[in-house]
């Protein structure tokens, strides 16, 4: 199924700016990275595959021939970069082309991490992402939701 995106994700973030819950501390890790391009990463994998259940959240660059394959770097540029935009949310990033980082240029996440900078992040992230992959369209819309309330957190903090 797949789900209007843009909708979805204004829905979502005013919920996660009203949210009054705990900490999360394993989203927290992802959000709070000092590595940009894991921000962005967590955030648009999950969000690309809330978007098309079909689609990996490993996958960093289309597959030959995988009809369900997809372009994390493309999504993230058309969905990802002007929501950060429009909400000022300078906690994820700045970046206007966030996939052009060569720890994206991979084709999949769990890919060679040979001259990736920070390789334990990216298999802490890839670890996360592995059950998630494979669980029910519900299970992925929660973990996105997790993201944005993280991102949340932090941005209110940031405010403050």
């Amino acid at each position: 199924m797949i789900v209007p995106i843009r909708d979805w994700l204004e829905r979502e973030w005013t919920q996660a700016l009203a949210y009054a819950g705990d900490p999360d501390r394993v989203m927290d890790a992802f959000v709070n990275s000092e590595v940009q391009s894991v921000r962005y990463a967590v955030l648009t994998q999950l969000l690309g595959k809330v978007h098309d259940h079909r689609r990996s959240l490993l996958v960093l660059k289309p597959v030959r021939g995988d009809i369900h394959s997809w372009r994390p770097r493309v999504f993230a540029r058309t969905v990802v970069v002007p929501w950060v935009e429009t909400h000022r949310l300078w906690v994820i990033g700045d970046s206007d082309d966030p996939y052009v980082s060569n720890s994206l240029r991979r084709p999949h996440l769990t890919a060679n991490l040979e001259g990736v900078l920070h390789p334990s992040e990216w298999r802490r992230l890839a670890a996360f992402f592995g059950p998630i992959d494979n669980s029910v369209p519900e299970t992925v819309r929660e973990s996105c939701r997790r993201c944005l309330r993280s991102v949340a957190r932090r941005d209110l903090a940031v405010d403050d």
